[in-house]
């Protein structure tokens, strides 16, 4: 990871992320009917709003809430590969992502110059969840994503599954449905 820095205030933390689609997963995890000020705003960025939707099929929103602190979106797209996009309160997406040591440090810098030239921060994050691509940590991806479902979905949450192999089970059918889906879209 590494900041780049645009000639606007945009600030971007991964190798493989420009301007253009840093707007177009926030856009993807904002609403695109019955829009907030923020929502709208992202959205009209685009140069088509329907392109916050365009190619994608909807699998899950998560709207905003004061708990959560930010928006999410999973979704598939025509490769069959799933996919999470995420949009909200800086500190939310920085646990989201894991941000960990000077990457961390450096979020919190960017954030705290904006905050003094009274700028708020948007954090916008996005994950892959599974891919058609040959890859060899895939079941373990499998299951975090399965794990991070049912947490998203509000069934039950990790800590309480440690020890309960029919949970595990569960998840590892949620996981399968999620892959004959996908295959599915295919």
């Amino acid at each position: 990871m590494e900041d780049i820095k645009n000639e606007s205030i945009d600030l971007v933390f991964v190798k493989d992320m420009d301007k253009d689609n840093l707007i177009l997963h926030a856009a993807r995890a904002s609403r695109t009917e019955n829009q907030d000020a923020i929502d709208a705003s992202i959205v009209a960025m685009l140069g088509d709003p329907s392109e916050a939707r365009s190619g994608i099929i909807e699998v899950h929103f998560l709207p905003f809430n004061p708990v959560e602190k930010r928006t999410a979106i999973t979704y598939f797209d025509g490769n069959g590969d799933w996919y999470r996009s995420s949009k909200g309160a800086p500190e939310q997406i920085i646990e989201l992502c894991e941000l960990k040591g000077n990457i961390r440090k450096k979020a919190h810098e960017i954030i705290n110059n904006f905050a003094d030239r009274g700028l708020r921060s948007l954090g916008v994050a996005r994950q892959t969840a599974f891919t058609t691509k040959k890859d060899y940590g895939k079941g373990e991806r499998e299951a975090q994503w399965a794990t991070a479902q049912r947490t998203l979905h509000g069934l039950q949450s990790p800590e309480t599954m440690k020890n309960d192999k029919a949970s595990y089970r569960e998840l590892s059918e949620l996981a399968e449905q999620a892959k004959r889906r996908a295959e599915v879209a295919r």
